[in-house]
């Protein structure tokens, strides 16, 4: 007598192999490494408002100023630097436009990184209730 094994429907055979390579991805040797320890100290200055100089004295014309350094280490040596001043326009109670000139700077063993760019950027406000959300672009 000779005996033959029906084949398993494709549905059922694809979902037993995505079952096995999910465990199969997932349940494998795990990489070890030796752990890094990057500790530091993040500092920031961020203010903004409107011009109240007699040639210009709009409340629609706005100044921005932000700065940020990043120190590391036990010693805190610095690391990372940003300084951002623009200017900008409000164009209603909810959008407002900006430019600006950034300075990046990085510090590495060896060398130094000086970044000069321009940066732009649009804000919108949402009130929802007594929440208010900001976002940037």
């Amino acid at each position: 007598m000779f005996c033959r094994m029906k084949p398993a429907p494709s549905s059922t055979l694809n979902w037993f192999s995505c079952t096995l390579l999910f465990f199969l991805c997932t349940a494998g040797p795990s990489a070890c490494g030796q752990a890094l320890v990057d500790e530091g100290i993040w500092t920031a200055y961020f203010s903004q408002g409107e011009f109240n100089s007699p040639r210009i004295q709009s409340e629609n014309s706005l100044w921005w100023l932000d700065a940020h350094w990043r120190y590391s280490g036990d010693d805190l040596v610095f690391i990372q630097g940003i300084i951002r001043p623009g200017i900008g326009r409000r164009l209603n109670d909810e959008n407002s436009i900006w430019a600006g000139y950034a300075w990046i700077g990085e510090r590495i063993p060896g060398f130094d990184i000086h970044e000069n760019r321009f940066w732009q950027q649009w804000i919108t406000t949402r009130q929802r209730g007594d929440v208010s959300f900001q976002f940037r672009s």
